[in-house]
């Protein structure tokens, strides 16, 4: 099995992905999407014999400082006949998520996200790759979540998402766990932090 780390620049920002996979990404041609949205209409199913798994980056998940990273760890593990091919595009467009308060609002997209969303509408790929997991093998791969979604007003978030898969050549969306986190909101800051607010708005 191979295991590496991948760091890739996107944009003045480095996000890291740890893969444990057959190969590392390899450059692919004819991605299946149309340049519009409707690549979020293929069917969702999980594969037999394919497990995923989730978990927050986080001494206490809980228990996040608002701004600090919200880092969610998945893990697809490949225990069927087949190879799984893996889009590595824009996270975006290889991710769908959906992230909710505690009141079940739909959280925002910052303006990174926002500028993401508008490259994939636009279909401006910076990069296209393939991560493909043999059976026997694995992909981890880290997400830095509040880079794309707005959690700076606290309180608790549930991330649901899932993962474009291909396998035998046939597209689908794989359903990922649900997982929850908590962000510190302002009432929730160290006390020093507060007093030097009051002392700037002097």
């Amino acid at each position: 099995m191979f295991r590496g780390t991948r760091l890739v620049a996107v944009w003045g920002v480095a996000l890291c992905i740890v893969a444990s996979a057959a190969l590392l990404p390899v450059v692919t041609a004819g991605l299946p999407w149309p340049a519009d949205e409707s690549y979020k209409d293929y069917e969702t199913a999980p594969i037999p014999g394919v497990t995923v798994g989730v978990r927050v980056k986080a001494k206490k998940p809980m228990d996040i400082p608002v701004c600090e990273p919200v880092r969610i760890v998945y893990t697809l593990r490949n225990r069927s006949p087949n190879r799984l091919m893996l889009p590595d595009t824009f996270l975006l467009r290889d991710f769908l998520f959906d992230v909710r308060d505690s009141k079940n609002r739909r959280a925002e997209l910052t303006a990174y996200g926002r500028n993401v969303m508008r490259n994939i509408r636009n279909g401006d790929f910076f990069h296209a790759g393939v991560y493909r997991v043999d059976p026997g093998t694995e992909l981890e791969q880290t997400v830095l979540l509040n880079l794309y979604f707005d959690m700076t007003r606290g309180g608790k978030f549930t991330i649901s998402a899932k993962r474009f898969v291909l396998v035998n050549g046939k597209a689908r969306w794989v359903p990922l766990e649900t997982v929850s986190v908590s962000v510190s909101n302002r009432r929730n800051l160290p006390k020093v932090t507060r007093l030097a607010e009051q002392e700037d708005e002097r």
